[in-house]
């Protein structure tokens, strides 16, 4: 029988605060510098801000549009297959208010991947900015951006789809189309964004604001669940629809299920996978193990045991899956076991239990001063025998881990 304990315990060392806007703590625990908590520069004075619904719309017809394209098969002259699992993308709110954030700060480079993060995914962003001489202000130009965006498709290798590779010259555009808005051009994208399959949501953000005689536009728009992972695919190749992810269905095959605005996107849209609910898809159910806690789905495996009582909190994420999380101030601990016991039956003599896990850890906000420690401990409760480690580094990001007793008989998991 074997349990596992994991105990987290902290130590203070006094810093600095960093001075930043109201924002939620999780942001900043994500980056002192997130896009969210920062003030915009005193020279900062948009004259126009935020997205319209029209144009919001507008955003979403053009992106599913062009991942459609490339979905159906229509960029084969290219050399690009269609694709199998390609994502509807549906707006997004807090993706929007990031990105309308950065905007508003007459950005006009990319912020950095934690400085846009968000608690249930990593983040994507194209940004673009359109410097404009006129007498009055210019028109918004979404469209034309769009179109941007996804043209370095037409350049990208289809050898890089899997495993993907990165390659700067992707994102590179024809003079056809600067010369489509007449105006000088500063783009930072990578334009594989617009195509990875699993991208699901998004949300823009666009403001007007002067820099001398100039005006100039920002828009940016971010993405969610990040894609351009090197070594991974950007989309799998086959019959469109053919490989729609668990709790999604094909677009052409809905029968007018997907409405949006009174339309029925089934034509337009027919090789795209879109979610069947708001919280995206679902995440796919490993097979094969004797225990499995996402802490999203019920199951007999989440029970926990906590000390102090009530100091661990489930935090549930969209697209399913959730995790386990603590806040333990300086000098003090937290444990939590979960209550299920695994056995293994005692004719096994090769069995062995092997537990494997995310987890993520470090100072309440980023940047701040102290330590802590993250316990983790296995044992076989009729054998009297432990396998544990101290994980004492900070990990930003979810770190998987795995940690293995040879021939168990009931085993129990714990944090200490």
């Amino acid at each position: 029988m074997t349990s596992l304990s994991i105990r987290i315990s902290s130590h203070e060392r006094r810093c600095r605060e960093v001075d930043a806007a109201a924002c939620p703590d999780l942001y900043r625990r994500y980056s002192r510098r997130h896009t969210q908590c920062v003030r915009p520069p005193k020279s900062c004075h948009p004259l126009r801000e935020g997205v319209s619904e029209a144009d919001r719309q507008l955003i979403l017809d053009e992106h599913n549009a062009f991942r459609n394209r490339l979905a159906s098969g229509a960029e084969a002259a290219s050399g690009l297959p269609a694709a199998a699992n390609m994502m509807y993308l549906e707006w997004n709110d807090e993706l929007a208010a990031v990105a309308q954030k950065l905007a508003s700060m007459c950005a006009i480079k990319p912020d950095c991947a934690d400085c846009r993060r968000v608690e249930s995914f990593m983040v994507g962003q194209n940004i673009c900015n359109y410097k404009i001489r006129t007498q009055t202000a210019p028109p918004v130009y979404w469209r034309s951006t769009i179109a941007y965006w996804y043209n370095g498709v037409k350049q990208f290798p289809p050898a890089a789809i899997s495993p993907y590779v990165y390659r700067q010259y992707y994102g590179t555009f024809s003079q056809a189309r600067h010369l489509l808005i007449n105006a000088p051009i500063t783009c930072h994208l990578i334009c594989d964004n617009m195509v990875w399959a699993k991208t699901w949501a998004i949300g823009c953000g666009y403001s007007l604001f002067t820099r001398g005689r100039w005006f100039v536009q920002s828009y940016v728009c971010n993405y969610g669940p990040a894609g351009n992972y090197l070594d991974s695919r950007v989309y799998l190749p086959g019959e469109p629809c053919s490989r729609c992810e668990p709790g999604t269905r094909c677009v052409g095959n809905s029968s007018g299920h997907f409405l949006f605005g009174g339309r029925n996107e089934s034509a337009s849209f027919s090789s795209l996978c879109k979610s069947e609910t708001s919280a995206g898809p679902k995440v796919a159910l490993p097979t094969g193990t004797i225990f499995y806690c996402n802490f999203h789905e019920p199951s007999l495996d989440c029970p926990i045991k906590e000390e102090p009582y009530g100091s661990f909190q489930v935090r549930r994420l969209i697209g399913g899956g959730g995790y386990l999380t603590t806040t333990v101030s300086p000098n003090e601990s937290a444990a939590v076991s979960l209550d299920r016991v695994l056995e293994v039956p005692e004719n096994d003599t090769e069995a062995s239990a092997c537990l494997r896990f995310r987890f993520r850890k470090g100072p309440f906000r980023e940047g701040a001063g102290g330590s802590s420690e993250l316990h983790v401990r296995l044992s076989v409760i009729d054998r009297n025998v432990i396998k544990s480690s101290a994980l004492t580094h900070h990990y930003s990001h979810w770190t998987p881990y795995s940690i293995t007793i040879t021939r168990p008989i009931r085993v129990q998991v714990s944090e200490l």
